[in-house]
């Protein structure tokens, strides 16, 4: 009986923990929603940075396939604004052809000045009637003479050159100049070249320092702008970073070099002929020393293209 009394017992409390068990239940479910809940918000925590500004471990979920939208759609680098970070390379791109074009500019100036010079030191020899006759056509478009003494101004000439344009000259050979036993003086030279634009009297010294051809080009030619272009190639070579040599360098070969100018817009910063995207060899800069020293070899290539260029102009133009 006891057996039977203590089953009625035994199956009440197994009964009662089975009753139970279904209360506990709901507290489990309970939790474990309450667990979701927390897990739910756990990435939205993660994600905040911390005190010491660094992210959690879901941080680099900042930098998904959703992170571009951040920055609005124009940042993305598919997306409309992609055009702004291309607009520095179009830059740079404009300035490369506008310093191109300023190097043209200027060498093509040089060169032309550079060209009358050299045809002015080699003038074709003609004499004081062909120069009268000229005077009266109309073609001389200037005169340069000297006379016996640089300090006299008046009196007879012993030394007369003359222009029918930028490329065209001609000398008076004989000493003094003249006529038969007549010399030709300042005063005739006056009156029969009253309508000549530009008459200058040689006096054989010049305050122009080392270099000289770029500023002998008769402004009243037209070519003015020689100098002018000889001038802001000085000028940009100072303000640069030059790749063959240091500032020093090259002054002594714009200096005494004669045409140091020609030299550096031809291959400052790199070579005029180089196509787009080809870079020149590296290369060790000259240093002043070594400028100077090609200063005076540039300047003996000058005087043998002057004079061999004003001799061939002479044999073509007669």
């Amino acid at each position: 009986m006891t057996l039977g009394g203590e089953e009625p017992g035994g199956s009440g409390q197994s009964g009662e923990s089975r009753r139970s068990e279904p209360s506990e239940l709901p507290e489990d479910e309970s939790d474990l929603a309450g667990r979701s809940r927390s897990d739910a918000t756990s990435p939205e925590e993660l994600n905040e940075p911390d005190a010491t500004g660094g992210g959690g471990p879901d941080a680099k979920s900042q930098n998904g396939p959703d992170a571009k939208n951040q920055n609005g759609p124009g940042t993305t680098s598919h997306g409309p604004g992609a055009t702004g970070r291309s607009e520095p390379a179009e830059v740079r791109e404009g300035w490369r052809i506008a310093g191109l074009v300023v190097r043209i500019v200027l060498l093509l100036a040089l060169l032309g000045g550079a060209l009358v010079v050299a045809l002015s030191l080699s003038p074709s020899p003609r004499t004081l009637p062909e120069f009268r006759a000229a005077l009266a056509a109309g073609r001389v478009s200037s005169v340069e003479y000297r006379t016996s003494t640089p300090e006299q101004e008046t009196g007879e000439i012993y030394e007369l050159t003359w222009s029918e344009g930028p490329l065209i000259w001609h000398r008076i050979d004989r000493t003094p100049v003249g006529d038969g036993q007549r010399s030709y003086t300042v005063e005739r030279l006056g009156r029969d070249a009253a309508a000549v634009a530009r008459v200058d009297r040689k006096t054989g010294t010049s305050s122009r320092g080392l270099i000289r051809w770029p500023f002998e080009v008769p402004p009243r030619l037209g070519l003015g702008w020689v100098g002018l272009a000889w001038g802001l190639t000085f000028l940009i070579m100072l303000g640069s970073t030059p790749r063959l040599g240091n500032r020093w360098a090259w002054f002594w070969m714009f200096t005494a070099g004669q045409i140091g100018a020609l030299a550096f817009l031809l291959l400052e910063p790199r070579p005029l002929w180089y196509r787009r995207g080809r870079r020149p060899r590296p290369t060790r800069r000259l240093g002043g020393g070594t400028g100077c020293l090609m200063s005076i070899l540039l300047s003996v290539v000058a005087v043998a293209a002057a004079m061999g260029v004003g001799e061939l102009a002479r044999r073509v133009l007669g």
